[in-house]
């Protein structure tokens, strides 16, 4: 641990030093963006699956201005998650049939609570909207921009250009439907580096409200953003536990309702990436991985019954039974990591959509899953308006067919769909870190 934990900090720090280089202290004073912290904005998520899972988590977000390109943000995190019984139907040879036998109920993982710390930084994306603000900054950036874009061009006649300047100049240079064909098609970060300075002192001259409209509207749609997340909590267990002081187990060990308490950590980092560009839809990619100490249900099912009468019909005598898990829980670590691709809808911020997969690995009980995933989001603010990036919280439903198989020598593999309906109420359509933790 010792050479691991100051990994984390590292990357942070590594990702504001390249998006907030020293290159930007060359730049005129009042082209620099004072940093300031964003307001506090509340969050929620809100979890349930047809698999009988469920799960609420809330948080209140801190977000800090660094420098014209990069965003720090600081979030505490609590949430809660319970498991209900869910009842299937097998034969006594496991066999499935049309005429369903003995119910088995499934004992539900115990409701579980957690708190944690969620860390991040995000750069900035290049987004210049002009629905955001009035005529008179949309005519006034344009004349900037123009500018900005005529002094780019006169650099395109030296040779050697390297970083900024050379990146304008080879776009500059293309031909196609795709490609800038006005200074106004340009956004300010595909500058050279004399044009994003000129732009950044036109932006810090607008009114405090635009200013943050604008970053806002850059936050949206991120180059990069890393989180990081940690935390712990504790999960209830309810289950038959052999009586103490037996020193075999059958038929006709003795058992006892009993309930334990065990303390579960977890940590997650997540890395979103968001092509740029003018395109109204850009390419995402997320990258999320995690490792949790958790207790986990024993595997075997119990049920305690007792007569509740019979059948007039046949004397078939009616059982009223309980459902638990047969043996206490046992602890065990289990990591996981996926790979998400999709694309977002950049002009209007309403949707967007991915597929991708989540592979996770439970040695000490050697169970392994894939869970393949195609994730659907869909902005309650923004959808079927002409403006969007809205700076307050953001309504979104995010629904997400499931195919998750799993397997555990020397049981059949198990295969099983489900979906996942969640709230969000959140800044973007982007999540953190602590996504892939339930």
């Amino acid at each position: 641990m010792r050479v691991t934990r100051p990994l984390v900090p590292a990357a942070l720090l590594s990702i504001v030093a390249l998006s907030c280089p020293a290159a930007a202290a060359e730049a005129p004073r009042e082209a620099e963006l004072v940093p300031a912290l964003a307001p506090i904005l509340p969050t929620a998520k809100f979890s349930g699956t047809t698999t009988g899972e469920g799960s609420l988590k809330v948080s209140a977000e801190l977000r800090f201005d660094v420098c014209q390109a990069t965003s720090l943000m600081v979030a505490p995190t609590f949430s809660l998650s319970s498991n209900s019984a869910v009842t299937s139907w097998t034969t006594l040879d496991g066999q499935s049939t049309d005429t369903p036998s003995t119910p088995q109920a499934v004992p539900p993982e115990s409701n579980a609570w957690k708190v944690g710390l969620l860390v991040g930084a995000t750069v900035l994306g290049d987004v210049r909207d002009p629905r955001l603000f009035s005529v008179k900054f949309y005519k006034d950036s344009n004349s900037v921009l123009t500018a900005a874009v005529a002094d780019c061009v006169r650099l395109c006649e030296h040779p050697g250009l390297v970083g900024p300047d050379k990146a304008f100049c080879d776009m500059y240079g293309k031909k196609g439907p795709n490609a800038p064909q006005l200074p106004s098609d340009y956004d300010p970060g595909e500058l050279c580096s004399a044009g994003q300075q000129a732009y950044r002192a036109f932006e810090t001259k607008l009114p405090e409200d635009q200013q943050r409209k604008q970053r806002d509207a850059r936050f949206r749609f991120p180059k990069l953003d890393l989180s990081v997340w940690g935390g712990a909590g504790t999960s209830k267990f309810t289950y038959f536990g052999v009586v103490p002081g037996q020193t075999s187990t059958g038929p006709a060990t003795a058992y006892t309702e009993t309930s334990d308490t065990h303390w579960n950590a977890a940590g997650a980092i997540q890395a979103v990436y968001v092509a740029q560009g003018a395109a109204p839809f850009r390419f995402t990619a997320e990258l999320p991985a995690a490792l949790q100490y958790r207790w986990k249900p024993a595997k075997e099912i119990g049920q305690a019954c007792v007569a509740a009468g019979t059948l007039t019909s046949n004397g078939t005598q009616i059982l009223d039974c309980k459902s638990e898990a047969l043996g206490a829980p046992s602890s065990t670590w289990v990591s996981s990591a996926g790979l998400y691709a999709g694309i977002v809808d950049s002009q209007h911020g309403a949707w967007r959509a991915a597929i991708g997969g989540t592979w996770s690995r439970d040695p000490r009980n050697n169970i392994t899953s894939w869970t393949v995933s195609t994730p659907a989001y869909v902005s309650l603010v923004n959808f079927g308006k002409d403006s969007g990036f809205t700076p307050d919280v953001n309504g979104i439903i995010r629904v997400a067919p499931s195919l998750q198989v799993t397997r555990a020598p020397p049981k059949a593999t198990d295969v099983r769909f489900f979906v996942v309906l969640e709230l969000l109420a959140q800044r973007t359509l982007f999540s953190h870190a602590d996504d892939l933790l339930q």
